[in-house]
């Protein structure tokens, strides 16, 4: 039987959340105060849609129209990810290399960032689905609303596009992550609670793992 791996992007193949680091990257332009609010309210947008308390789309609308980011913001973010590569994911790059027909990412983040961080790693670009940026005429980026993941429930619909027969291990850190699992669309839920452990707001969890290195060995187990 084929195995297929679908991994998130935040908080899993990265060890940090792309709009909070945007986040922290704009409120450097503003008062300490402006800035303490704007980070604190996309960290808390975030957090709410990924233990479910806020739908994924709202979440998204609200964290896009805070930041207000340009082409300038996503060149200058794309490096800062290349280092925020999570560890255990670097030191296997065999893995994705071995496995990279069966590899894909599903992420309500955003292909133009993800893409250039991901193939540092061997996975493909077009092993990748995720939101795309639609620049307006004064220059911000909003989420393009015709992606299906801008939409609530937008993994499950991502998924289930993909002629995939066999196994399928979902990996991420969210809620959005598990409703793949709970829609009946993949085979195993993964929690990757390295950098942020939600297992006690997701607790339908089959595994719970903290490092690619745990989620390699229960496979060859």
């Amino acid at each position: 039987m084929q195995r297929y791996f679908i991994f998130d992007f935040d908080s899993t193949i990265t060890s940090v959340e792309a709009l909070d680091v945007l986040a922290e990257h704009k409120g450097a332009q503003l008062t300490d105060e402006a800035r303490l609010n704007l980070v604190q309210l996309i960290a808390s947008l975030t957090s709410k849609a990924m233990q479910g308390d806020l739908s994924f789309r709202d979440a998204l609308k609200e964290r896009m129209n805070a930041l207000q980011l340009t082409k300038h913001d996503i060149d200058w973010l794309i490096p800062v990810l290349k280092t925020k590569i999570s560890a255990s994911f670097k030191e296997h790059k065999d893995f994705f290399q071995t496995h990279r027909d069966n590899i894909f990412v599903i992420s309500g983040g955003f292909e133009e960032y993800i893409i250039p961080v991901v193939e540092e790693i061997g996975i493909k670009s077009e092993h990748v689905f995720a939101n795309r940026f639609i620049e307006q005429e004064n220059g911000i980026l909003l989420a393009d609303d015709e992606a299906a993941l801008s939409r609530d429930q937008g993994k499950v619909i991502a998924l289930q596009t993909l002629p995939l027969h066999g196994e399928i291990i979902v990996i991420g850190d969210g809620y959005t992550d598990y409703e793949m699992k709970e829609k009946g669309k993949a085979t195993q839920f993964i929690l990757y609670a390295e950098h942020c452990n939600r297992s006690d707001s997701i607790p339908q969890y089959d595994q719970i793992i903290f490092s690619l290195h745990e989620l390699l060995n229960s496979l060859h187990g």
